[in-house]
């Protein structure tokens, strides 16, 4: 993988998935990529984790991409790990969250700080900066416009398939406070996806994929036996509301009230709210 890995890898799999991405040659402005110019700088990309460590402790900072390294191994995910000659901080980039292709920004962003959070090591000082796609950093295999030298890849550490969103930030994301023993049941399914590769489902798409009906009415107290749930919109007494998590839709055949998994979890809300 690493034979295969370079600077023309990095601009291919942008230009497919990612064409607006805006580049930085170090004088001009920021601007999407000209294939006839050279370029110091970009924008993360959307599916991207940036991780580096602004402590002016260089010891400190390999230690703690050391120790971020192996939280993510063990935790499966695919990484590559680049320095600067002469930079304070090696550079880890994961490039296959491809999940986070379905969430707007601001909770793209949201999702990388607690992700960092999780998984740097506790008194490290990860550049939380960098969890805003939209902030620029040294682009891979390029000469640094400040140290002049190579970003150089060290390491690309591939497990052959991508993890995906951590679940228990997915679930506190989406639902809030869950306790862990739930999780599991919440992303049934993982993505198998390899490096390059974009799913391209709607944010909606990917909620129904991944919650179910049980975990919904566990949090917000719906009695429920087999596909079967006592509806909490009306007075009901025989269980009327049926549901099926392979469609990721509900009926109930009392009130008349229906709609898909989101549809509870806002009429779900708003009830609890009132």
């Amino acid at each position: 993988m690493e034979n295969l890995f370079s600077l023309q890898t990095i601009f291919a799999y942008i230009k497919e998935y990612y064409p607006n991405l805006y580049f930085w040659d170090g004088c001009s402005k920021h601007e999407i990529r000209n294939p006839s110019k050279s370029y110091k700088h970009r924008q993360g990309m959307p599916n991207e984790i940036r991780i580096e460590f602004d402590s002016e402790d260089k010891g400190k900072n390999w230690e703690s991409i050391n120790q971020t390294a192996i939280n993510l191994w063990e935790a499966g995910y695919s990484f590559a790990i680049f320095y600067v000659e002469g930079g304070r901080s090696p550079h880890l980039h994961i490039y296959d969250i491809d999940e986070l292709d379905n969430f707007p920004i601001e909770k793209r962003n949201l999702y990388r700080t607690k992700f960092l959070k999780k998984f740097c090591p506790k008194g490290s000082d990860p550049d939380l900066g960098l969890c805003d796609e939209k902030h620029l950093c040294a682009l891979e295999f390029a000469t640094h416009f400040k140290y002049h030298k190579s970003k150089k890849l060290l390491s690309y550490f591939w497990q052959g398939a991508n993890q995906g969103m951590d679940s228990e930030i997915f679930c506190e994301m989406v639902m809030g406070k869950t306790p862990k023993e739930k999780i599991g049941k919440l992303l049934h399914k993982k993505r198998n996806i390899k490096f390059g590769d974009s799913l391209k489902d709607t944010q909606r798409d990917l909620i129904i994929n991944n919650l179910n009906f049980e975990i919904i009415f566990d949090k917000y107290g719906v009695k429920y036996k087999g596909k079967m749930a006592l509806c909490p919109f009306h007075a009901d007494k025989d269980m009327s509301l049926s549901f099926s998590n392979e469609k990721g839709l509900w009926k109930c055949f009392g009130c008349q009230a229906k709609g898909d998994i989101i549809t509870m979890i806002k009429m779900l809300r708003e009830l609890n709210d009132g």
